[in-house]
């Protein structure tokens, strides 16, 4: 179950980047749909939120879109990556203006320079997903659901995700934990007493693992109390390749994952190693 749960949240993931990487970006229809779909991806807002955002939502010195008028009538400030901010910046450039928006205020606009309807949007966003591969993905709500789905299994408290989702029930926020259960069993193996203890006691009998999952790779970082930093040092790789690692974009292989099979079966082992890096002996 845990294996799978990881992996539904990995193919949610292939799923959003093959279907960013469709729209031909070096068109200004196809840049503008670039920037949407990063928007999207980065913000979870709804189809209805983004077709009505202003040129004036964006907040580009504090980083955030405010989403006015949201589900219930609430407004909200949404947090959004400076990734997405890039492409709006590109596509507000040169692809909008060639699209002779005139008076229009929305952020997004058509080729004819009008603003989108709310299903146009979900439609244009479903097409490029059909495009990629994914013809029951949905359209702007597949963004939304991957990535409430990917910071909870990622680690985002969920009532931080409640907020950028603009829920106002914790129980709507609910639906997306189903796959972070693999990462809270993570957790629970890395802190728990009862399993720490345990895992300690049998790590000299308990073979080598015949593959680190990303979940080990969590695990052994949070069991050493270690940043991302550190444990890379201790591995001998970049913070950026063990963000890889760790969120399954990348499988350790040769060295790398008969070290980590090593660390894995024997933290203190583990502890020994970092504390030398940290303050390595003097020579004689």
């Amino acid at each position: 179950m845990e294996v799978d749960e990881a992996r539904r949240t990995k193919d949610l993931e292939r799923e959003i980047d093959s279907g960013l990487a469709v729209p031909d970006v070096r068109s200004p229809v196809g840049l503008r749909d670039r920037a949407l779909m990063e928007l999207l991806w980065s913000t979870g807002i709804r189809r209805r939120e983004a077709a009505e955002l202003s040129l004036a939502s964006v907040d580009w010195e504090r980083g955030v879109v405010k989403v006015c008028l949201g589900k219930g009538g609430r407004d909200r400030v949404v947090p959004v990556g400076q990734r997405a901010l890039d492409w709006l910046r590109r596509y507000l450039d040169t692809a909008r203006p060639s699209m002779n928006p005139g008076s229009c205020l929305r952020l997004f606009v058509t080729s004819a320079g009008r603003p989108f309807s709310t299903n146009g949007l979900g439609n244009l966003v479903h097409d490029h997903l059909v495009k990629a591969g994914h013809p029951t993905a949905g359209g702007c709500h597949a963004f939304r659901h991957a990535m409430a789905t990917a910071m909870l299994d990622h680690g985002a408290d969920i009532r931080f995700v409640q907020e950028m989702l603009g829920h106002q029930r914790l129980e709507t926020t609910l639906i997306y934990t189903h796959v972070s259960i693999g990462k809270l069993k993570a957790v629970h193996r890395s802190t728990h007493p009862a399993e720490r203890s345990w895992a300690e006691q049998s790590a000299r009998t308990r073979p080598f693992p015949t593959e680190v999952t990303a979940e080990d790779v969590v695990a052994l970082r949070r069991q050493l109390d270690l940043d991302r930093a550190a444990l890379a040092r201790l591995l001998g790789v970049s913070p950026a390749s063990l963000a890889n690692l760790e969120s399954g974009r990348s499988s350790a292989r040769g060295p790398l994952l008969r070290l980590l099979q090593l660390l894995h079966r024997d933290r203190a082992l583990a502890k020994t190693l970092h504390t030398i890096l940290q303050d390595p002996p003097k020579a004689v």
